[in-house]
């Protein structure tokens, strides 16, 4: 027994200086309190936060093994992007021409389609319609879109960049934004401009030149109200046909692809 007792006592006397130690001294003064997160950290932090949900959905969707799972977890983990651009948005708002600023609307117009990426394009073509990244970023992206602000963003790219690529890019995705909005006069126009003077710059495996022809054949050929191209083939007994011998009479014409 004594030599438990000897051991127990040995034991909070070696812990006593470390107990000393961990207790504040009188009048000494605590840790200092951490600083906030910079507003850079901040944007870092968020949009790391949504890259690691969308992996985690990523590999979880992957391994699932029916359509029906799938669906399940689409609609309980899929990341939504407006979530992270609501809580984005107050870094760019505190200094709206700040390059912080810019990485966020870049950011929130690249992730977000709702409401909140419309307002980013906007603010993009406001400040910072020539920034590198909103070409790099932004431009390719704007060729489908549906709201007025893309417009407003190419336009206003158009206008104030002096970077011929940078203004050749600009101007073929307007031309063909207004191509699928059925704005065919004016897409036209654009597009006939980037064949003549951007024809030259190379984006991808395609020149600028390429691109714009390809969407002029649209323009001229297959918008609505012209005739449409011949179309020559077999038809369903084996028989030769061309879309000519049909004129006059209603067709319907049914393509699909396979890919």
């Amino acid at each position: 027994m004594k030599w438990i007792y000897a051991a127990a006592l040995g034991g909070v006397l070696l812990a006593a200086p470390a107990l000393a130690q961990s207790e504040p001294r009188a009048g000494a003064s605590s840790p200092p309190a951490t600083a906030p997160a910079s507003a850079q950290q901040q944007f870092k932090q968020i949009t790391g936060e949504y890259e690691a949900a969308m992996q985690s959905f990523m590999t979880e969707y992957r391994t699932a093994k029916t359509d029906a799972e799938r669906e399940k977890l689409y609609a309980a983990k899929y990341p939504k992007a407006s979530d992270y651009a609501k809580r984005l948005l107050p870094l760019a708002q505190a200094d709206p021409k700040a390059p912080l600023a810019c990485e966020v609307y870049v950011w929130i117009a690249s992730h977000d389609q709702d409401r909140t990426g419309n307002d980013a394009l906007g603010q993009l073509a406001e400040n910072f319609p020539t920034d590198p990244a909103v070409a790099r970023e932004i431009l390719p992206r704007l060729q489908w879109a549906d709201s007025p602000q893309a417009e407003k963003l190419l336009r206003a790219v158009i206008e104030k960049s002096t970077d011929r690529q940078q203004k050749g890019m600009a101007q073929l995705t307007l031309g063909t934004y207004l191509k699928n909005h059925d704005r065919f006069a004016d897409a036209e126009k654009l597009l006939d401009d980037v064949s003549k003077n951007y024809a030259d710059i190379k984006v991808g495996r395609e020149t600028l030149g390429e691109q714009a022809n390809n969407a002029l054949f649209e323009v001229r050929n297959l918008a609505i109200g012209k005739t449409a191209p011949e179309i020559t083939g077999q038809s369903i007994d084996g028989k030769p046909m061309k879309l000519s011998d049909y004129k006059g009479k209603v067709v319907v014409l049914d393509f699909f692809g396979d890919w």
